[in-house]
């Protein structure tokens, strides 16, 4: 799914987290709504999420949020 996700148009970001006791975030972020729900309904994406219900996942949970504000910090030069 990684793979469709970076070749979808309005792709920005992909991260992976995983908690001490095993539980995983991943967080895929879009330039837009439209962008989104294109990856939301991609075929090979529903087929994915219905193959995790039926055989990896008791349970999930996912969120879709919009960015009101965005702010980067870069110190190239620490001291």
């Amino acid at each position: 799914m990684s793979r469709i996700a970076h070749s979808m148009s309005g792709f920005l970001e992909e991260k992976f987290f995983i908690s001490p006791d095993g539980e995983r975030v991943t967080l895929v972020r879009f330039r837009d709504r439209e962008s989104h729900l294109a990856w939301a309904e991609h075929p090979a994406h529903l087929l994915a999420q219905r193959k995790g219900r039926d055989e990896f996942y008791s349970w999930y949970d996912i969120s879709v949020s919009e960015e009101t504000y965005q702010h980067s910090f870069w110190n190239s030069d620490p001291q």
